[in-house]
């Protein structure tokens, strides 16, 4: 996305500078945690940074849906930002509208998202597959509130 920096070349692109934390959209960074979150993309964090205005975008969701086989709750997935707090972004306005955003997400909407997969190759996409991907989702989905709210009182 142009403007953007992966969050991995930020030190890189920085150098010793520090990046102002002030410059971070902290609710599209709460965005990208509870999205993640959600669908338990939990290795290789990275998201995209617009230098320009702070907005933070997540990108690179390949390692999530590896197992989908027990309904478990989601774990917490922030995405570091080069020199700029854990905690930019988490506050409960933040927190609240992310959770809605995600819990809006009825089951017909992540039926028909997880029927657009691509098929065979990495994704490994049978129908049966795809079926239990989107029951996990939801199951998530669900369990989204309370696992946001506790994060937000840590």
């Amino acid at each position: 996305m142009k403007g953007t920096v992966n969050t991995k070349d930020l030190p890189g692109v920085l150098g010793p500078a520090a990046f102002d934390p002030k410059s971070i959209d902290g609710r599209s960074r709460t965005m990208v945690t509870a999205f993640r979150t959600w669908i338990g993309a939990t290795g290789d964090p990275q998201a995209l940074v617009n230098l320009q205005d702070g907005t933070v975008y997540t990108i690179d969701h390949g390692d999530c849906f590896a197992d989908v086989t027990g309904l478990v709750d989601p774990v917490i997935t922030l995405v570091g930002i080069h020199s700029v707090p854990d905690d930019v972004g988490k506050d409960e306005y933040s927190v609240k509208a992310a959770v809605r955003r995600i819990k809006q997400m009825g089951d017909p909407v992540i039926l028909e998202a997880v029927a657009a997969m691509p098929f065979g190759g990495p994704w490994h996409s049978p129908v049966d597959r795809r079926l239990r991907i989107a029951q996990w989702l939801a199951h998530r989905r669900d369990r989204m509130e309370e696992v946001m709210l506790k994060w937000l009182k840590s």
